[in-house]
């Protein structure tokens, strides 16, 4: 026996260094080959993204969700009930404080190529929190000017011209706007990095099921939502906001509450995120150990040359110059609405503070159930199919809630308010579709940057829509933004809000025309980025393209919330002049 087990060894020991690394090559290619049998676009088997040692990665999406459906859940009762700023104004504020979504290519950017202590995504979610928490802080210290209407008796605001008691309330929604605009910068890096690791775990699922991951991550956001806005419906919901309760959160309190998520999550973010650290150049292999144990890691020595040139050479695709202008003008076009939508729902429908978020929680738990069913059922169904149906049924089932709220036949906040709850199922369908196309697209090494430049040209999309919205219908008399014609409710000015209305489902349609460059399905996605020409001049396309309208839209916007300038014409105003 001992003769017998000593010559292996010995036969290993006269293979030259050449044949060993010839025969581990052969027998990795060997085992990637059966793991990506299944169809998955990345070795190494499915991640379980429920293990503890990955809660981190899930609580990124269940915190962005607290953040960014809590913030914009204050803004009807504090921008549009307390201050009663324009409503071209609000559109305004509103694409600002959301605007670093817009930007989502410069933070997936920083998080590919700019590792620190060789991480790419654990610091840069430390990072992004800790500032989200600060301007979080500032916010909850920041002094509140006095309501624009006076108070009636029971503490409520009354809608009458003659109850107005400070009208500089206008001018002061501004810094906050902005504040908001940089705890959004924090919480969207962070978000960033989740990304990336969500197109990484993703690439690594069969073809069958390819999809889950990203639509768990967006439940849980979507969860994350549901809880901010309970927190500000029955939180904020005292008679200064347009709500029921004798008392209840200031909005500054609101601010405070939010921060605290934002705070726990720095080291929630470095401890229970698994990341492999980055190989340096000269090192053997990578951790073997977080390979083994199921992480995306990577044996190719990381360099800043070698992303480079791995994100140039994607960036020269014309699948990519394709998704990427699908993205924006289907957004840019089928985006510009009506500025009338935020007067109508606090006038005309009388829509309440409480009301409003609890049919926004109900509509996002039927967008829960809308993301379930794209999961389960229709994960291979026509992506083009799927956006053009939920586009055009979402316009018909609106219409008739809009219309008959406009002509005074019904005017009733539970009655207004379904059309969210009849229109959430279609809307998440037509959401998730978006996410899908970049797992497809994306190169091993460019998750950040694939999924940030497709997310950022689907996000300008939507303040350019709001630019080109305020300019568009700032030029209809009456004027649609000013809140004193909805108060004084004549037939004519009815016709002129139903007609912007009308326009604004033309523009919807309008959009259905960009679906040919948005692929049918995976397998089409997969086959044109075989068969598509690159070149450099797409690159310079893409790039330019959200450029231009990244710098159009902040501009434009921050016009628009600027007392002194939000009078032009191209801001939304009735123009300067006179």
């Amino acid at each position: 026996m001992g003769a017998a087990s000593s010559a292996p060894k010995e036969t290993t020991s006269l293979l030259s260094t050449k044949d060993k690394a010839a025969a581990d090559t052969k027998t990795k290619k060997e085992v990637s080959d059966v793991l990506i049998d299944d169809g998955a676009l990345e070795a190494g088997g499915e991640i379980n993204i429920y293990e503890w040692k990955r809660a981190g990665y899930l609580a990124q999406y269940f915190a962005v969700g607290l953040i960014y459906g809590g913030l914009p859940a204050t803004r009807y009762g504090f921008f549009v009930s307390y201050l009663n700023v324009p409503a071209y104004v609000n559109s305004a504020a509103s694409t600002l404080t959301s605007f670093p979504w817009s930007l989502k290519i410069l933070f997936s950017l920083v998080t590919d190529a700019c590792p620190i202590g060789g991480y790419r995504r654990r610091p840069w979610m430390c990072l992004g929190w800790g500032m989200a928490a600060v301007f979080l802080v500032v916010l909850a210290f920041m002094p509140v000017p006095d309501a624009y209407y006076c108070r009636q008796e029971g503490g409520s605001h009354r809608y009458d011209l003659t109850r107005v008691c400070n009208r500089d309330a206008r001018d002061g929604g501004l810094p906050f706007a902005l504040l908001m605009c940089m705890v959004a910068v924090g919480y969207v890096q962070a978000d960033v990095a989740a990304d990336a690791l969500t197109v990484q775990y993703a690439r690594r699922e069969p073809v069958a099921t390819r999809g889950k991951t990203q639509t768990t991550a967006y439940l849980t956001r979507t969860v994350g939502q549901i809880c901010a806005q309970l927190l500000v419906g029955f939180g904020m919901n005292g008679r200064e906001y347009n709500g029921s309760f004798d008392g209840g959160l200031s909005v500054s309190a609101v601010y405070a509450l939010l921060a605290v998520p934002a705070m726990a999550m720095v080291p929630i973010s470095w401890y229970l995120v698994e990341e492999p650290k980055l190989v340096a150049p000269g090192s053997a292999t990578a951790s073997n150990k977080v390979a083994a144990e199921g992480a995306a890691a990577d044996e190719t020595p990381w360099t800043l040359r070698s992303y480079c040139s791995t994100a140039g050479n994607l960036l020269k695709s014309a699948l990519l110059f394709e998704v990427v202008c699908f993205n924006f003008f289907s957004a840019a076009v089928g985006g510009i609405s009506t500025t009338a939508g935020a007067e109508v729902q606090r006038i005309w429908a009388d829509v309440e503070q409480l009301p409003n978020q609890l049919f926004s929680v109900a509509g996002h738990l039927l967008f829960i159930v809308g993301l379930w069913l794209v999961r389960s059922r229709y994960l291979n169904v026509s992506w083009r199919l799927m956006t053009a149906f939920t586009l055009i049924i979402s316009n018909i089932i609106e219409a008739p809630f809009v219309f008959l709220t406009v002509y005074n036949v019904v005017r009733n906040q539970y009655f207004y308010l379904e059309d969210d709850l009849v229109t959430a199922i279609p809307s998440a369908m037509n959401f998730i579709v978006a996410t899908y196309v970049m797992v497809e697209v994306a190169e091993p090494g460019t998750e950040g940057i694939t999924y940030g430049l497709l997310t950022t040209a689907n996000n300008v999309g939507g303040p350019v829509a709001t630019a080109l919205s305020n300019w568009i219908f700032g030029y209809f008399n009456p004027d649609l933004s000013d809140s004193d014609n909805y108060v004084e409710d004549e037939p004519s000015f009815r016709d002129t809000v139903a007609l912007s209305v009308c326009l604004s489902y033309a523009f919807a349609a309008l959009s259905l025309a960009f679906l040919p460059l948005l692929p049918m399905q995976k397998e089409d996605t997969q086959a044109r980025k075989k068969t598509r020409s690159k070149h450099t001049g797409y690159a310079v396309a893409s790039i330019a393209l959200v450029t231009i309208a990244v710098l159009y839209s902040f501009t434009v916007n921050l016009l628009s919330c600027i007392p002194s300038t939000r009078c032009l014409e191209i801001a939304g105003g009735p123009g300067c002049g006179d």
